[in-house]
């Protein structure tokens, strides 16, 4: 398992392994340690809610978080969340306060793109190729629609070292060319408010 150099080795995050054929590597390594069921074909597609994403981004703005902008996104985050960005790949990682010596791990939040070999590739052909790759069992995976946009929903349960287990919810879209990887990761058991925070913070995420 790899640590950022600034976060202590007990705040895990997801590892980052290449793939060697280079093109569906994000995928896969968010899922490695993840269990899947097989992707299914046109599903349903779930809507979210966007009353609920519009009341977060006005409370966000009302109590002054910070906001990450970029052309194609924009996302609103609280002062005491820590921002590292990362490398060209990865558009940037939020980390969660520590909530004292018994928090093993600290909620994170994260955005990966992925330039893709040819426009062959929708969300779900993206997600149905990478699942290949390893053993997999999804607690969800569905299509979705967020802000105009479709792509795929997936919540997965991840052991990491230690014996930390944790949920995460990772939203898929492939957007010319591109796949976006936004995914947020919480340690499994009771939350507590940067859980909550967390989740508040993927609902004030918009395509711009």
């Amino acid at each position: 398992m790899m640590h950022h150099p600034n976060i202590p080795a007990r705040h895990h995050r997801p590892v980052h392994p290449k793939h060697p054929a280079g093109a569906l590597w994000l995928v896969g390594l968010l899922l490695l340690m993840a269990c899947c069921t097989a992707c299914g074909g046109r599903a349903r597609t779930t809507d979210d809610d966007a009353a609920a994403c519009d009341s977060a981004r006005a409370q966000a703005d009302a109590s002054g978080w910070l906001t990450i902008e970029q052309p194609e996104f924009r996302l609103r985050y609280p002062k005491d969340w820590t921002l590292q960005p990362e490398s060209e790949s990865t558009l940037f990682y939020l980390y969660s306060p520590s909530e004292g010596e018994a928090d093993r791990f600290r909620e994170n939040i994260s955005l990966v793109v992925e330039v893709l070999p040819d426009g062959r590739y929708d969300a779900d052909r993206y997600v149905r190729e990478a699942i290949k790759l390893l053993p997999a069992e999804v607690n969800t995976n569905e299509r979705m629609r967020r802000a105009g946009r479709e792509g795929r929903r997936l919540v997965y349960t991840q052991r990491l070292e230690g014996g930390i287990v944790t949920t995460n919810e990772l939203y898929v879209w492939v957007i010319r060319g591109k796949a976006y990887l936004l995914a947020f990761s919480r340690e499994v058991g009771p939350e507590g408010a940067q859980a909550e925070a967390g989740r508040r913070i993927m609902q004030t995420f918009e395509w711009r």
